[in-house]
């Protein structure tokens, strides 16, 4: 019996303790979580962390996991939830969570393959073979479009071998100083097809390129925004600069654009009313405006009382318009400087160019005298509005005519690459009368003789040289006083001026300015026996303008 005694207390005192131990392990095999999807365990997680997890099931493996146990961060959960399947993860401020697969975006991001040479090669030589006449040749020309005739700026000519090249001007010019021997140059512009160019340089060069346009097929557009301090490009204050391109897209009146009314698009820049002829720059007067075409005063900004541009749109290459902080080669301007540029002739090839309107029409034509080398524009635009007035009830209105017409051509001529010489006319008319109660009438001429030379890369020279005529006419038609006035103004001026770029960013200007005026206050003539006006004359005055400015930008 004690003998039993001992094997039962014993064994009974092992149960006791495996109860407990037993017990543990029932509890413990109950609580294990059961393994999940993970893309289950993704929106589990966003739960618990309050967060947005962005992903794309497809990217996960079809395998399930079992989590232990939550960490106390997403970042910790999203490791866990994601060891194994190649993802990786991004945190978007503090609510959101993209998943990725690096490689796919790897592939996406991959630039692309460098684009295969041109199959066609062009050769040119200068000299002769093995006989150089100098240590070191200029190599210089123009590349433009082949279809077009027009400049390519920014146009890029680099040497396979030895890396050396150069980019085209705002003249379409490039210039290289090479010793002598065999180069071959890579030729190309954005939008072009490239082309290579094979050159024996033995003397000193001049090659004219053209280059053919091509689509490019562009996968992917990103957008980006920049901080105000990077969009400080220039430090000239107020000043606007558009393009003919531009100003087309705007909406026309009548069918044709006007480039003086698409600048009260611009900050600072308003008018006094619809209609009315001349614009305002930041609360100054009409006429406290300078008004320039290819360096000439023009006194007058408008057609037919406001309703048409003083300028051909066909015919303009660049508008710019300064509201402050003007140049020094402006001079002291009480409100704005306008700066419009003829453009010059196509070089390759004759282009005809016109448009219809209700009470207006305009013909450009335009090509080469001399292939490559001499180009002529002429541009002109007439009104026949009369007819829109006969339309109007009122017998006075009726009555009434409305006419301009106005004419401009340009012809530029090439010396070298390095010398340009053009010349360039304008001339207005226009006539306004109202039933046989008053008319007016004012007409402009102008003509520019522009030489240009350069010296290198980085200096340059321009002579102009304007001529222009300026005269008005108001009438009294009906009553005792009747009468007629005639004033005018006459310029010539002469102004030469340097550019220098010594360093990029960095320009000097320098030039002089004679202006010699004659003005003609003003003449009143009585053209009926029945006026009790008294004629009379005022005589012509004369002024003389010298200045020099000199300015540095940088």
């Amino acid at each position: 019996m004690s003998s039993l005694r001992r094997f039962i207390l014993p064994g009974c005192f092992s149960l006791l303790l495996l109860v407990p131990t037993m017990r543990g392990q029932e509890m413990h095999s109950r609580s294990a979580p059961a393994p999940a999807p993970r893309a289950q365990l993704l929106e589990e997680a966003a739960r618990r962390f309050r967060v947005q997890i962005f992903f794309r099931p497809q990217d996960l493996p079809p395998d399930t996991l079992a989590l232990n146990a939550w960490p106390e961060h997403a970042g910790d959960a999203l490791e866990r939830i994601l060891q194994g399947t190649g993802l990786a993860f991004e945190p978007y401020s503090h609510y959101a969570w993209f998943l990725y697969d690096p490689g796919r975006l790897e592939r996406v991001l991959r630039p692309a393959a460098p684009r295969e040479a041109p199959e066609t090669v062009e050769h040119y030589r200068f000299g002769t073979p093995g006989q150089p006449t100098a240590p070191t040749l200029p190599l210089q020309g123009f590349i433009t479009d082949d279809h077009t005739g027009d400049i390519l700026i920014g146009a890029t000519l680099l040497e396979e071998k030895s890396g050396q090249g150069t980019n085209t001007e705002v003249t379409g010019q490039y210039l290289l100083e090479l010793p002598p021997g065999n180069y071959r140059f890579l030729v190309q512009s954005v939008g072009y097809q490239p082309k290579i160019v094979e050159v024996e340089l033995w003397d000193a060069g001049t090659l004219d390129l053209t280059l053919s346009r091509e689509p490019i097929d562009l996968k992917e557009v990103v957008v980006e925004a920049a901080g105000a301090e990077d969009r400080v490009r220039s430090t000239q204050l107020g000043m606007e600069k558009l393009g003919m391109k531009t100003i087309q897209k705007l909406p026309a009146f009548l069918g044709e654009v006007d480039i003086v009314k698409s600048l009260l698009l611009l900050p600072g820049v308003s008018t006094v009313g619809e209609g009315s002829a001349g614009f305002n720059v930041r609360g100054g007067t009409v006429d406290q405006n300078l008004i320039m075409q290819d360096g000439a005063f023009l006194f007058n900004a408008s057609h037919v009382l406001g309703f048409f541009s003083l300028f051909n749109p066909d015919v303009v290459e660049s508008v710019t318009l300064y509201k402050s902080s003007l140049p020094a080669r402006f001079g002291g301007r009480l409100a704005s400087a306008l700066d419009v540029r003829i453009k010059e002739g196509n070089y390759q090839r004759w282009r005809v160019k016109g448009g219809v309107g209700l009470v207006s029409s305009r013909l450009t034509v335009d090509g080469p005298l001399r292939q490559g080398s001499t180009a002529l524009l002429f541009g002109g635009r007439s009104s026949y509005s009369n007819w829109v007035l006969r339309q109007v009830n009122e017998p006075d209105v009726r009555k009434s005519s409305a006419f301009f017409y106005d004419l401009n051509a340009k012809l530029t001529h090439r010396w070298s690459n390095n010398a340009k010489i053009s010349a360039s006319g304008y001339w207005s008319h226009d006539r306004f009368r109202f039933s046989d109660q008053f008319a007016f009438r004012y007409r402009t001429g102008a003509a520019n003789l522009s030489y240009s030379r350069f010296f290198g890369e980085k200096l340059s020279t321009t002579l102009n040289t304007v001529f222009s005529d300026y005269d008005s006419e108001l009438e009294d038609l009906e009553g005792s006083d009747a009468f007629r006035v005639l004033t005018g103004a006459r310029y010539l001026k002469l102004a030469p001026q340097t550019f220098w770029n010594p360093a990029k960013n960095h320009a000097l200007n320098a030039g002089l300015e004679a202006v010699l005026y004659r003005i003609r206050p003003g003449t009143l003539q009585v053209d009926t026996a029945n006026s009790n006006t008294i004629p009379r004359r005022l005589e012509p005055e004369e002024g003389r303008e010298l200045s020099a400015y000199l300015s540095d930008t940088w």
